[in-house]
């Protein structure tokens, strides 16, 4: 019977009758699997056993695919010598797949002598899959281990016969389904061996060195001498489950096992992993490894994303057997604090990720908030994609992460005026860069005024200075437009304090006048003595209202000494002077007194200035030196003139 708490086993008689043979049987066997167990049931060649004793022969049938594990006894009644009987029970893959402990099939064995008479012989046997045999010991244990994986081979010893069987069965209960299913064994050395046994008896003495147990040997036998189910098996059931079964292939998932006991797992054990088992091999140890499967199935910690993805980037999909969508969707639920230092390996390994490249940082993308971004741990390229995949990211606190070149590239994406506006200011708040060329004759107005803006906080990069005053006549609308003192004193600040092209001397005029009452003292006098400036630059006789509105007041800062420094500077560069001892009040009044050398009549705006008789006179040329100097030239033979 086959049911939840039982496994139904066939069984098998053979012994002697004209022949060794099939003597009973609860299966229909083919006679290729009659054939195969006909040759291991009957006396092992070379086998030594007498009286009562037994040994256990175990193998996969090659048509049934059934495994056979059979009792051989002695059978000295029979005519002929050397003839056994042996009991053989048939165990199918369910039985295999389900029984814990297949020690507890050494209870079912019995000498079949009297099949004849003995109909359970002939049907199949119920076997509760709790059923447990007796506990070995570590002494038998650890030498089948060290036979089964390691590098020597069994000793014979007939005083522990019993004890080596049971170790045998528990080191083959430690196996999982497709390992048990290629386990081959004789539990008593002959002189031939079964086609792909997986232990060999010791012939003599052991010349091989005894070297400390490897660490998976200690771990294997604490397993296989437990009375309980231990993580480790568990470890081995789930993940051998997929791996083809070789003599080195225990001993690696312990180790495995071994590696994995931490809360997180290394990249190098996952590496080492990729390395033992090839493509196609282990793919659920792989895969819960990459954190694939469900976490309540898996029996190790995942890698961190960071591993994960260097893990990606070393081995090809072939090893990984995973789907571009199952990894990106890893990679989509990543913690925001982790973004950065994954973008990083993203984008180092780009070239080795491949395709996969493109699913991994689609799925990180949208992880990316202003808040992260303005961090500035975001890898140059991908905070550059991420602003490219979501522009509403782009804004001033972000933007101080790019570089101006990777500002200038974002005015090609859909991006709003108010953002578009911070790129601008952020590129002249910062050194010139030749790119920045095109935008800024493409958009003068908007840059004279954000221009403005970081002049007056002191923000404006330096370099950015030529170009605007190399093209002061594209700013003309902007001068025109200044409505308070402190735009327009950053304004002339910016533009270097031009006084060409002629055009802006009347626009900076109106300027001063709309601001002049929002104007600090210093500040007034320094537009003031600019003002003078482009007036002598271009002729006072041109202005004579502006000299009217600006000069008084202007005349009396100098008179009291109260020019700042840089106003004192700039209007002694404009006033002419014949003498360095000459006061600026003086000088000043040179200015009118060679327009009246040339003719020029400026009445109007030397009576503005309310001066003295003297004073006056002087202005106006009509001083007591120059009759003397009339006087002298209308006598001159040279007709010297002043």
């Amino acid at each position: 019977m086959t049911s939840d708490e039982f496994n139904s086993v066939d069984q098998a008689v053979f012994g002697y009758s004209n022949g060794h043979r099939l003597l009973a049987s609860s299966y229909n066997l083919s006679a290729v699997d009659v054939y195969e167990l006909a040759a291991a049931s009957d006396l092992a060649p070379g086998a030594q056993i007498s009286g009562s004793e037994s040994y256990l022969t175990g193998l996969m049938l090659p048509d049934s695919k059934r495994y056979a594990i059979i009792r051989t006894w002695l059978a000295p009644e029979m005519p002929r010598p050397g003839c056994v009987w042996s009991h053989v029970l048939l165990l199918d893959k369910t039985f295999l797949a389900t029984h814990v402990d297949l020690t507890a099939l050494d209870g079912f064995f019995v000498r079949p002598d009297k099949y004849q008479t003995d109909e359970s012989l002939s049907v199949p046997i119920a076997i509760n899959r709790r059923s447990r045999g007796k506990l070995s010991d570590s002494e038998a244990v650890e030498p089948v281990l060290w036979a089964c994986y390691g590098d020597d081979n069994l000793k014979d010893d007939v005083s522990i016969r019993p004890a080596t069987e049971r170790a045998i069965l528990a080191v083959w209960s430690q196996q999982w389904p497709r390992l048990r299913a290629r386990f081959t064994f004789r539990s008593i050395p002959a002189s031939s061996s079964l086609k792909g046994q997986s232990f060999e008896f010791r012939r003599g003495l052991s010349l091989k060195k005894h070297y400390p147990s490897p660490e998976w040997l200690q771990a294997a036998l604490e397993d296989a001498t437990s009375y309980t189910i231990t993580p480790l098996r568990r470890f081995l059931w789930r993940y051998g489950k997929d791996i083809n079964s070789d003599r080195q292939v225990l001993p690696n998932l312990v180790a495995a096992y071994l590696a994995t006991r931490s809360k997180t797992l290394k990249f190098e054990v996952a590496d080492n992993v990729l390395e033992l088992f090839g493509d196609g091999q282990a793919m659920t140890l792989k895969r819960d490894m990459l954190g694939l499967s469900p976490s309540k199935l898996s029996l190790v910690p995942s890698l961190s994303r960071v591993d994960l993805m260097q893990l990606l980037a070393r081995h090809d999909g072939g090893a990984l057997n995973y789907e571009q969508a199952e990894i990106a969707s890893l990679f989509s639920q990543i913690e925001a604090d982790h973004v950065p230092e994954v973008a990083e390996v993203l984008v180092s390994k780009r070239e080795e990720l491949g395709e996969l490249f493109n699913s991994i940082i689609g799925a990180i993308l949208p992880l990316v908030t202003e808040d992260l971004l303005a961090d500035g741990r975001l890898d140059d390229h991908f905070a550059i994609a991420a602003i490219h995949a979501n522009p509403e990211l782009l804004s001033e606190r972000t933007m101080r992460v790019f570089s101006s070149e990777a500002l200038i590239d974002f005015w090609s994406i859909e991006i709003d005026g108010a953002q578009r506006r911070e790129i601008l200011r952020a590129l002249l708040s910062r050194e010139f860069v030749e790119e920045g060329t095109d935008l800024f004759y493409s958009r003068p107005s908007e840059m004279f005024e954000i221009a403005l803006e970081l002049v007056r906080q002191s923000d404006l990069g330096e370099g950015w200075l030529d170009m605007f005053r190399a093209n002061r006549d594209l700013f003309s609308d902007g001068v025109t437009a200044l409505s308070k003192g402190d735009e327009l004193m950053a304004a002339v600040r910016l533009l270097g304090f031009p006084v060409d092209p002629q055009e802006l001397l009347p626009a900076w005029h109106a300027a001063f006048e709309r601001t002049r009452s929002s104007l600090n003292y210093d500040d007034e006098t320094r537009f003031g003595v600019y003002l003078l400036a482009l007036c002598v630059r271009h002729g006072i006789e041109n202005y004579r209202g502006l000299l009217i509105s600006v000069l008084p007041p202007l005349r009396q800062k100098v008179l009291h000494d109260e020019l700042p420094v840089d106003a004192r500077e700039m209007i002694s560069r404009w006033l002419p002077s014949d003498d360095a001892r000459w006061d600026l009040n003086k000088r000043l009044l040179k200015l009118f007194r060679k327009s009246y050398k040339r003719g020029v009549n400026m009445d109007d705006v030397v009576t503005s200035l309310h001066l003295s008789d003297a004073e006056y006179a002087y202005a106006t040329d009509q001083d007591p030196e120059t009759a003397v100097r009339r006087l002298f030239k209308a006598f001159s033979p040279w007709n010297y003139w002043d």
